[in-house]
């Protein structure tokens, strides 16, 4: 039973970040957007709002590129101009600084007979406080090596760090000797997205926390299967079943991702915003998601709870981090966490599940 506390993790902790198998862009459901308001689909990780216009440009369309709702946009545009907001997560093989070189790269490159008009980095006050902005800007007069077209007009990239999450704005205007008219367009809707992004800004700092250290001896790691097991249906009663569900309850903090590229299925980890995880004797701390292509989604939950909780004599007095799954009616106990922060851990928890981990313990409830 010494083994069990040290279920999981020792691969976990040497990665850092997974990488991202590119899906076909589309729009997303429900598990990334919150549709409850008609006509105004709201991120739910960051709060990034797509408006019914930017700038007196319509809303065309929203998109997420990934089926973990970390990279996502809301775009806009006419016969005139083209406006698209951005938000994306970083990871440790691309960094906040990386994302801002590759996006002033990709630009640059784009257009032949542009000529820089604002090449800096600026501050802009929002009602929400002072945004650091990378500003660069260009005056064209030749091709658009991207659509093999002629443009005449100006162009610009806008990036900013909101909460963690890279906010990027691109502006396009069709007509010549409009570059001066970017900046101020792009204060307007960049202090309106930052101001928008409270979810993100809450998020900042969330999954920090760390498991405890355990070291269970044979007869403390029964004590805790048994308590585990007792606690299944309340902690399986708990934990929300779907991803809209967990959104709804406040698991909108967006830690690790990870796809499976062989299945396609997206393994997302989630925990409560600041102040929002219920009190008491056992604390959801965070879900894994397991999230395939079709069909409904398996919750793996971290539970904060007491390593006695109904007084067994000569029992651990201290806290753990427990491991739980729910599919469908079965609820399943894997063990408990040794040491590592919740962000790094959640979504591999769900890979550990996914790849087809033995429970230590599982219960399905009788018809």
């Amino acid at each position: 039973m010494k083994a069990l506390g040290r279920i999981l993790f020792a691969a976990a902790l040497c990665v850092a970040a997974p990488a991202f198998a590119q899906a076909q862009p589309e729009q997303g459901g429900e598990e990334i957007w919150d549709l409850s308001a008609a006509g105004a689909p709201r991120h739910w990780h960051t709060g990034l709002t797509c408006w019914s216009e930017a700038g007196n440009v319509p809303f065309t369309r929203r998109i997420a590129y990934n089926a973990a709702g970390s990279d996502v946009s809301c775009s806009y545009g006419d016969s005139g101009a083209l406006v698209t907001l951005y938000v994306s997560l970083p990871t440790s093989e691309q960094p906040f600084d990386s994302l801002v070189a590759q996006s002033r790269q990709q630009v640059t490159e784009r257009y032949s007979g542009a000529r820089v008009v604002s090449d800096t980095q600026r501050t802009i006050q929002t009602s929400a406080g002072a945004l650091e902005v990378d500003e660069l800007t260009f005056a064209i007069n030749g091709e658009d090596v991207r659509q093999n077209t002629h443009m005449r007009g100006s162009t610009g990239v806008w990036q900013a760090n909101v909460g963690g999450w890279v906010l990027k704005l691109r502006l396009s205007n069709y007509t010549p000797g409009s570059a001066g008219d970017l900046p101020p367009l792009a204060e307007a809707l960049l202090g309106r997205a930052y101001a928008e992004m409270q979810t993100a800004r809450d998020c900042a700092n969330a999954g920090l926390t760390q498991a405890p250290n355990l070291n269970l001896s044979g007869e403390e790691g029964i004590q805790v299967q048994v308590s585990a097991a007792a606690m299944m249906p309340a902690i399986a009663a708990a934990i929300p079943s779907t991803p809209l569900e967990a959104r709804r309850a406040g698991f909108v903090c967006l830690g690790n991702t990870l796809i499976d590229t062989h299945t396609g299925t997206a393994l997302v980890g989630v925990m409560p915003l600041p102040g929002d995880a219920p009190s008491g004797d056992a604390i959801i701390l965070g879900l894994g998601e397991i999230r395939p292509r079709t069909g409904p989604a398996t919750m793996v939950a971290l539970v904060d709870m007491s390593m006695n909780p109904f007084g067994m004599p000569d029992a651990r007095a201290d806290r753990g981090h427990f491991m739980f799954a729910v599919a469908g009616r079965s609820s399943s106990f894997y063990g408990v966490l040794n040491g590592g922060a919740l962000r790094e851990t959640l979504a591999f928890s769900a890979s550990h599940v996914n790849r087809g981990a033995a429970a230590l313990v599982t219960a399905t409830p009788p018809d």
